[in-house]
């Protein structure tokens, strides 16, 4: 039952996101389904008894629960972007265009997984929700720091989308991953501190102005 509510709650906030329109929003949505990816990392953990699960379940908690949001509240919070994410789309037209990608998938998982147990198709069907959301986030937001966010979503649907499908992958690779994403937002971080710097602005779609 638990694992359900969980799984739900993560189909909820990729929703969320896509009706973000402020990026302080947007960053309190990524805070909820880390945790959430967290506790449902937890409950494998506890139904399994593999301590590497308990182990990755610390380092969510520690990098994507509160690292990460710190650190990109915090660049938001200096650079006053909060305000808005510079929608390609409005609110309405992401959450129609998200809901209607997640019916097809929804659709289409029976005859992709059909083996599997009707836990691990909404798993898939979720966690590959999850990626094209991130995706959509990353071409339709025009903001640097969505873009970013965006990103970091995907990789939950990855996660999600291998749990799924093989059970995790190796803990090695877990810490390598990571700790490259730690890594890529303080890079990303600076880059957007740059880009303030230079054009007092973070919006992307500018830079296609610029004349080598």
């Amino acid at each position: 039952m638990w694992a359900h509510i969980l799984t739900v709650g993560l189909l909820f906030t990729v929703f969320l996101m896509a009706g973000s329109k402020r990026i302080g929003a947007l960053i309190r949505v990524f805070r909820f389904q880390s945790l959430l990816l967290a506790f449902l990392t937890a409950l494998f953990a506890w139904r399994s008894g593999e301590r590497e699960l308990w182990a990755i379940t610390v380092m969510i908690l520690v990098i994507k629960v509160w690292l990460i949001p710190v650190h990109l509240e915090k660049i938001t919070a200096e650079m006053r972007s909060g305000e808005n994410m510079g929608l390609v789309l409005n609110p309405p037209m992401s959450v129609i265009i998200v809901t209607v990608f997640g019916w097809l998938i929804f659709g289409f998982s029976d005859s992709v997984i059909g083996g599997m147990s009707g836990d691990a198709r909404l798993n898939f069907s979720i966690s590959f929700l999850a990626i094209f959301t991130g995706f959509f986030l990353m071409v339709f937001r025009l903001k640097a720091l969505a873009q970013i966010i965006g990103l970091l979503v995907m990789e939950n649907g990855v996660f999600m989308l291998v749990s799924s499908i093989s059970g995790g992958m190796p803990f090695i690779v877990e810490i390598a991953v990571f700790f490259d994403l730690f890594v890529l937002v303080v890079v990303a971080g600076i880059f957007v501190y740059r880009i303030k710097g230079l054009f007092t602005h973070i919006d992307v779609s500018r830079l296609t102005r610029l004349k080598g």
